[in-house]
């Protein structure tokens, strides 16, 4: 597989590409948000906002939008997940 954002290149990327049945274009878009959210975290990376807002078509106001909801989802989530072994029962 290339390197084209809209096609997983691993094992466990295709597995995840199918059990949430992303199609090639949803996949594109979802890889681009994401980079736009790690730039935001992270000061190590650095994402083109702009050419990726560019690319699909859409206002930087959008994409960071859709990087804000995603992130805040993503969070949520993160904060549902129970870490550890369950309690034992008496």
């Amino acid at each position: 597989m290339g390197n084209d954002p809209g096609e997983a290149r691993n094992r466990r990327a295709r597995q995840i590409v199918e059990r949430l049945a992303l199609t090639p274009a949803e996949l594109h878009r979802l890889v681009r948000i994401l980079r736009v959210t790690l730039d935001t975290l992270d000061p190590e990376y650095r994402a083109n906002v702009t050419a990726i807002a560019r690319e699909l078509e859409r206002s930087r106001r959008t994409v960071y939008q859709w990087a804000d909801r995603i992130l805040a989802a993503m969070v949520a989530e993160m904060r549902e997940i129970r870490v550890g072994r369950p309690r034992r029962e008496q």
